[in-house]
């Protein structure tokens, strides 16, 4: 008599899954629409100008975005703080409005 039933099913662990990593696909954002009262405004700095162009791109027809602080400093190569501070600023100066949850 052995120890183990006979109505058990063998269960054999399935091989690892070939994983195969893809390119990301080219930018498809060719132009931006940005608001010339902003070039005009001396009182931004060539960054804050810089930031609200690239947040620009990822805006939709109606103007609204969900890109992350994150996202834009990859895109610049700075920092989630340097994107931050110039958010103040455009935030300051009327040009962006952050919506939290937008509900």
């Amino acid at each position: 008599m052995s120890a183990v039933p006979d109505n058990i099913v063998q269960f054999k662990v399935p091989k690892k899954p070939k994983v195969r990593e893809k390119e990301a696909p080219p930018d498809q954002r060719k132009v931006c629409v940005v608001p010339i009262k902003a070039i005009r405004d001396a009182s931004l700095t060539d960054a804050s100008i810089r930031v609200l162009a690239i947040l620009c791109s990822y805006t939709n027809r109606a103007g609204i975005t969900w890109v992350s602080q994150n996202r834009l400093a990859a895109d610049m190569g700075v920092t989630k703080q340097a994107i931050s501070k110039q958010f103040v600023k455009l935030k300051a100066a009327g040009y962006i409005e952050v919506v939290k949850r937008g509900f």
